[in-house]
């Protein structure tokens, strides 16, 4: 898989922005986007993130002294970096996170990738790693290599996909209301998954129902002639059904015949005619498998695939959601 060689043109048609040209920059081609100074490659760009606790502008140096001469940054900063740049070019704007989340939308298009949006209180990154493991049997599918799901992390994650990627199976967090909606309009998705509606963030929103409304969130960037994946053992399966303005796809437990309760070694299922093992324990983790498993029929995976697949998936390192 190769990343797609852009032209600053790229950059400059979708940020509405002119390159700002210091000294003699080696060429005009940028090789991929980056955030961080410390894992930056020569001819990548660096967008600059200014936050509560840091300022990654302070790290520009460093990025030049690695063959980096592309960087976005914020434009108060323009200024006062003047004597730090030499041979690049800089796009300075008014917000690099919004500049990123601009680029992002206009790669995903550029490449002709789809993607697929999971967002819940609880087991988004377990049954991103189930969809992942089973759609990329059949496809070419980009996923974040961290749990990278909010404002900074979503767009970074679809900047580096590989130009071949066909589906990007993406993760949406949430730390407040309207994130989730700003998150699925960057992503766009084809298609999505609400795993549930938990008591995660309960002291900021204040009730299940609050949570409720903000996953469905995810509707707002969903597309118009998509779908939306819901876990039927929900108690909000009904209210998230309802408020669909896509066809619902649903899913649950009873989708599994339980042959053994292996307790901490998991289940002996069978799904459908299909009969496999499955090593993650807890119920809660049969709901996770079987949105995957969903998943995975409408996107046609070979089901004779799914017994070896599944056999084989670990826990996610660090949790066991």
């Amino acid at each position: 898989m190769e990343k797609l060689m852009l032209n600053i043109s790229f950059v400059e048609e979708n940020l509405s922005i002119e390159a700002v040209k210091i000294g003699h920059p080696k060429n005009p081609f940028i090789a991929g986007f980056s955030i961080d100074s410390r894992e930056i490659k020569a001819g990548e760009c660096f967008i600059a993130i200014k936050g509560n606790k840091y300022n990654a502008h302070q790290f520009i140096p460093d990025c030049l002294s690695r063959g980096v001469y592309t960087f976005i940054v914020q434009k108060e900063m323009k200024n006062k970096l003047k004597n730090v740049f030499q041979n690049c070019f800089i796009f300075p704007v008014e917000n690099t996170v919004e500049a990123m989340a601009l680029l992002a939308k206009a790669y995903k298009r550029l490449i002709l990738a789809t993607s697929f949006a999971i967002t819940g209180s609880s087991g988004k990154t377990t049954t991103r790693e189930l969809i992942v493991k089973l759609l990329s049997s059949k496809y070419i599918i980009h996923t974040a290599k961290k749990n990278f799901n909010n404002e900074i992390g979503l767009p970074l994650t679809i900047l580096q996909a590989p130009n071949d990627t066909q589906i990007m199976v993406l993760e949406l967090g949430m730390n407040h209301k309207g994130e989730i909606k700003r998150l699925s309009e960057i992503a766009e998705p084809m298609a999505g998954l609400i795993t549930n509606i938990g008591y995660a963030h309960i002291g900021q929103l204040g009730s299940l129902s609050a949570i409720a409304e903000c996953k469905s969130e995810i509707y707002e960037g969903i597309n118009p002639h998509g779908y939306i994946f819901l876990n039927r053992d929900d108690a909000y399966f009904e209210y998230l059904k309802k408020k669909s303005p896509v066809e619902v796809i649903d899913y649950g437990i009873s989708d599994f015949k339980i042959l053994e309760d292996k307790i901490l070694d998991g289940y002996k299922l069978r799904y459908n005619d299909i009969e496999f093992n499955y090593p993650l324990p807890g119920r809660h983790n049969l709901s996770n498998l079987a949105g995957a498993l969903k998943v995975s029929e409408f996107y046609r995976v070979d089901r004779d695939k799914i017994p070896e697949i599944v056999e084989n998936i670990k826990a996610v390192s660090g949790r066991s959601e």
